[in-house]
């Protein structure tokens, strides 16, 4: 169960309220949000695309998804600057979770950046898809959605076995290992392409 521990992110508590934020919450948020870029594309823009066409974009989307959590997770999560501002921005994003892997409280991104975010990389992926992003969109969320439950699931509980087992490992060895190995959080198939998979021992 989760231990609803105490560790604060930020002293401010204006800060510290907008910086919480839980699984229900969450997954009301993403699920609205695919459900509302999938109306608007198929009811109000009427893209019509063939069943075949429709499922491998939506696929594209997952897949990309896996791609980008190993990315930023390896190159922005555990980027360390020396300016004092990189800094805080670092601490706020990944630093205190690793200082507090099991505060149940901090382990999702809060809704408030969650949205600015979003915005940002529907509006990057709409100048490269135009009409395919209502659909592609969708399933880069899903992928997104499925990681931020796989990553909280195996920090308040430990697994043996199933894939959760084996990815419970993977993500344990980052956290208490070897911080620079085991970047994939919903998979380990990029860590196996970079050569950044944890030693078996």
């Amino acid at each position: 169960m989760p231990q609803n521990n105490a560790n604060k992110m930020f002293e401010n508590p204006f800060l510290e309220f907008f910086a919480k934020s839980n699984p229900v919450l969450i997954v009301i948020i993403h699920l609205g949000i695919i459900f509302s870029i999938f109306s608007f594309g198929i009811w109000r823009l009427k893209i019509n695309l063939h069943p075949i066409i429709f499922c491998i974009v939506f696929s594209s989307g997952i897949f990309t998804w896996t791609f980008a959590e190993y990315l930023i997770h390896r190159y922005v999560f555990h980027w360390v600057g020396k300016n004092k501002l990189i800094k805080s921005v670092h601490y706020a994003l990944h630093g205190h979770h690793h200082q507090n892997p099991t505060d149940d409280q901090h382990l999702f991104m809060p809704p408030l950046p969650l949205v600015f975010i979003i915005f940002f990389l529907f509006s990057f992926f709409y100048l490269f898809l135009d009409k395919y992003t209502f659909v592609f969109f969708p399933g880069f969320e899903l992928g997104y959605l499925v990681y931020s439950l796989i990553h909280y699931a195996i920090h308040l509980k430990p697994y043996s076995k199933g894939i959760l087992g084996k990815l419970w490992l993977h993500h344990g060895k980052h956290h208490f290992v070897n911080s620079r190995k085991a970047f994939g959080v919903s998979n380990i198939f990029w860590d196996q392409v970079f050569g950044t998979t944890p030693d078996k021992k």
